[in-house]
């Protein structure tokens, strides 16, 4: 997923059992850095923050974090199947749910 302003780039890569949320900048002015691990189907969101699936054990649920890693926060109790896209204010998201 391309950052609304075209200068970065979130993406998943599986490491072992484990899949990681990491991002890089377009212009290659800094190295990829890892955001997170146990998630997937990453978007950008409002205010610096991606919107992401976070994997679970038995269900996944919807997660945001800031683009340095903190501020993690389950944003919905809901089981999330898919999730599919992320309004550019990060007020909605469309997904489906189990």
């Amino acid at each position: 997923m391309i950052s609304p302003d075209d200068k970065e780039v979130a993406y998943t890569i599986q490491a072992g059992d484990d899949a990681q949320i990491w991002l890089a900048s377009l212009d290659r002015s800094s190295p990829p850095r890892k955001v997170t691990g146990g998630g997937d189907q990453v978007s950008f969101g409002a205010n610096g923050e991606l919107i992401y699936r976070g994997l679970e054990e038995k269900q996944n649920f919807l997660y945001r974090i800031k683009k340095d890693g903190s501020g993690r926060e389950r944003i919905t109790n809901a089981n999330i199947l898919e999730k599919f896209s992320v309004s550019p204010d990060g007020g909605w998201v469309v997904a489906g749910v189990n």
